[in-house]
């Protein structure tokens, strides 16, 4: 089994994000010179977003290959490395290593969802925060036992391009293990950032600006009490 780091994406501010659908709309090919043409007068869209609370502990993922998924061979992941019980961030390798087989069988029912051209994947990770007691200070989730929350799941093929699963089959997925993971008010517990509030915004690409106020007021509500510290009676 080869084992390979496999980041999870830098997150964009919104000005990418505008700059990025401005570029996807009006981008209409190159000229006989191989120059890029935009066609400035298209209208931009207008797209739904959904939003999800920011957990603050550490970046953390397990990973496997597709042909091969089993407890033995699974690889956990920090943000920038392949960590091990040995040499582990905040336990989480550890922790991975106490239940291994859930893990396998979690990545085993991702792995036949969108099995569309299966043969062009050559790895499947899940991604998600390492978050609880004793990893950040001074945020609600400090104060609840350690958990992972699942916010992404990626097949990946050998040049690290990525198929992510839907947000509904990223859901779909973790429900479909509950028999496997920690009962709640155990360490350990593993959940699904869909599990807790989301926020939607509709955001006209022409007028953006216009969604910035939404967005503030989200996030405003969510440094004032964490919705997901909430969800276990922990207020603050």
């Amino acid at each position: 089994m080869t084992q390979r780091m496999i980041k999870w994406p830098s997150i964009e501010q919104f000005r990418n994000v505008i700059r990025n659908v401005q570029h996807k709309a009006r981008y209409k090919g190159k000229d006989e010179n191989g120059e890029a043409i935009f066609d400035p007068h298209v209208k931009l869209p207008m797209l739904d977003f959904v939003g999800t609370v920011k957990l603050h502990g550490t970046n953390a993922s397990v990973a496997s290959p597709l042909s091969s998924i089993t407890g033995e061979n699974l690889w956990v992941q920090s943000r920038e490395n392949i960590i091990t019980p040995q040499k582990d961030n905040a336990g989480f390798a550890m922790f991975v290593e106490s239940v291994k087989d859930d893990f396998a069988d979690l990545l085993l029912t991702a792995s036949l969802i969108n099995h569309t051209c299966a043969d062009c994947y050559q790895d499947i990770v899940v991604y998600g925060e390492w978050c609880g007691k004793g990893i950040q200070s001074g945020v609600g989730i400090s104060e609840l036992p350690k958990m992972f929350v699942i916010f992404g799941i990626a097949k990946v093929d050998a040049e690290g391009n990525k198929l992510y699963l839907t947000q509904r089959e990223v859901k779909d997925t973790v429900d479909g293990c509950r028999e496997y993971v920690k009962k709640p008010g155990e360490e350990g517990k593993i959940f699904c950032i869909w599990d807790f509030p989301t926020y939607n915004a509709v955001v006209d690409f022409e007028r953006p600006e216009l969604t910035q106020n939404r967005f503030n007021e989200v996030t405003l509500a969510v440094e004032e009490e964490c919705p997901v510290a909430k969800a276990f009676g922990v207020s603050g």
